[in-house]
């Protein structure tokens, strides 16, 4: 049996040491500064930080997962805001201002009251989905379809069954903007499940299942309200991975083409290229290109056939020279590699 008392000194904590991680338990260090004197023996200067971890919230989205969804959902927005902006004949500005995932009780906390609440689905997914819509937003919006001027109303109230019944038309419209974002990988058919004014007696989830909650700030008007999507994070994460390995497959398919492999016997240099030649020759009048018929013959100018930019695929590469050998076989020889301003010249004549 070994002795404790032949240990060696890096094995045993100090006084310092120990004061330090009594002092770390009893709150007196920051959570931010706190720090662990391991026993181990440590470099000069070394220390590990102790960051706090919320096991009950768990962070499901990394900041690159988190980054591309929010770009997408922005995209959407902005499309959003145009429908809503024609079918109201009036300007719907939307801006994103909150994208995260949070435990389905704090989520509650976050929707105000009243509120105009539908629930939905998005099949063949499964899950229930949440629109939250501001009262003082939807009166004004009610007031500019049924031919108002869209004013704000001062005072929030419920909507009476024949105003939710108008305001239908709008709800399913932003509901089947945020579907259709999503078709390319999926695709979703809206299902509105029904209404409620306030969020407390909703049992859409328990309360730490995680659920993504987008906010947004609408200005119509003269009204600068929210709106908020709630989804379950489990309902629409297998779209989320088909958009990452999307990103994921863009970046190898740029990193294959702009990099050529090592080996010159690899079967990728076995892929045709097309080539092209591209310069102008002569221009007509509406007129004449409307007077042309077959057997009619173009005779092009040599000043302006000179030049010619040579395309590999779809990429403008190089600029070359034409020429007619004896045999009247038309030739280009490449004389440089492409330039911007020298394009400019040869596509737009006489461009300074």
């Amino acid at each position: 049996m070994s002795d404790p008392n032949n240990a060696t000194s890096a094995e045993v904590l100090s006084q310092n040491e120990v004061e330090a991680l009594l002092a770390g338990l009893s709150g007196e260090l920051g959570a931010s500064d706190t720090t662990v004197l391991s026993s181990r023996k440590r470099k000069p200067g070394e220390i590990n930080t102790v960051q706090g971890y919320d096991f009950r919230s768990p962070v499901f989205l990394t900041p690159e997962r988190l980054r591309r969804l929010r770009i997408k959902h922005e995209e959407m927005i902005r499309s959003l805001g145009a429908r809503l902006s024609t079918y109201l004949r009036l300007e719907f500005a939307i801006q994103m201002s909150r994208l995260e995932t949070l435990p389905y009780k704090n989520i509650l906390e976050n929707i105000p009251v009243p509120s105009h609440l539908t629930l939905f689905k998005l099949n063949p997914l499964e899950g229930m989905c949440l629109l939250d819509l501001s009262p003082r937003l939807g009166l004004t919006v009610l007031d500019r379809m049924m031919g108002g001027p869209g004013h704000g109303v001062k005072n929030e109230r419920e909507f009476t069954d024949i105003e939710v019944e108008v305001l239908q038309n709008f709800i399913k419209m932003v509901i089947k903007e945020y579907s259709d974002s999503w078709l390319k990988y999926k695709k979703l058919d809206m299902e509105i499940i029904g209404h409620e004014n306030t969020v407390r007696f909703l049992k859409l989830a328990n309360p730490d299942e995680v659920m993504l909650f987008l906010e947004m700030e609408a200005r119509f008007g003269d009204v600068v309200a929210g709106m908020r999507f709630v989804f379950p994070f489990y309902t629409i994460e297998g779209m989320i991975d088909d958009l990452m390995a999307e990103v994921h497959a863009n970046v190898r398919d740029n990193v294959n083409f702009n990099k050529l492999p090592e080996d010159l016997e690899s079967p990728l240099y076995e892929f045709p290229i097309p080539i092209k030649a591209n310069w102008e020759g002569f221009s007509l009048t509406l007129r004449d290109l409307n007077n042309l018929a077959v057997g009619d013959v173009l005779f092009l100018d040599n000043l302006k056939c000179k030049d010619a930019v040579i395309s590999l695929g779809p990429q403008q590469k190089f600029i070359g020279t034409v020429h007619t050998n004896s045999d009247q076989q038309i030739t280009v020889k490449v004389t440089s590699k492409i330039k911007p301003e020298t394009l400019k010249n040869i596509l737009v004549p006489g461009a300074k």
